[in-house]
């Protein structure tokens, strides 16, 4: 009985200390979120409208670090999962104040994304229909899958990966690098004016 009890102990423990690495935050009125990191960033979709954010942070604060907030050139943690998040009007910024945490951010579908990589940090973004630019500042890649709305992507010394679950928009798709390769996957069925 007390092996069971001891388990079941553990078990809360583990969920509860699980759950307080995650951070939501309602996306209600928000029109684009807009994130920038100096690591990689992962972008993942969801059913829920909000915003998710699972940190990649294992280890445990220190008893000195207790109650201390992180603070860097971005922002301070106002999360607990080292990212600041502010809304401005109808647009919600958040900001990864770690130069080797990398964070896995999930949103809705159809969210208008905006993505910059700053220093060294790769974008992945799957599975999104809404507007999105990605913007990988210096030695970054970036990798769009299974996307369905207007695209612009940007990199210096990195590669550009972009495949097209369908395309549905009139507006224009810009991809473009320098000092790196551009593969991009279209749908056989596509109308397109292509130019390099």
């Amino acid at each position: 009985m007390k092996q069971l009890t001891l388990i079941l102990v553990a078990l809360v423990i583990g969920t509860s200390a699980k759950s307080q690495t995650d951070y939501t935050k309602s996306l209600s009125g928000i029109e684009w979120v807009k994130i920038e990191s100096k690591s990689d960033i992962i972008l993942k979709t969801h059913s829920a409208d909000e915003l998710l954010i699972k940190s990649s942070r294992t280890s445990k604060t220190s008893e000195r670090a207790k109650g201390l907030r992180l603070v860097g050139e971005g922002g301070s943690d106002n999360t607990d999962v080292s990212f600041y998040v502010v809304q401005d009007g109808n647009t919600l910024i958040v900001k990864s104040l770690r130069k080797n945490d990398k964070g896995e951010i999930y949103l809705p579908k159809n969210q208008n994304i905006s993505v910059k990589s700053t220093w060294h940090g790769d974008i992945e973004i799957e599975g999104f229909s809404g507007e999105i630019e990605a913007d990988a500042e210096l030695n970054g890649s970036i990798e769009i899958l299974d996307t369905n709305g207007p695209v612009t992507a940007n990199a210096l010394n990195g590669e550009v990966t972009v495949e097209f679950g369908k395309v549905k928009q009139d507006s224009p798709i810009s991809i473009y690098t320098t000092n790196g390769e551009v593969d991009v996957a279209l749908p056989t069925n596509t109308p397109s004016d292509l130019v390099m």
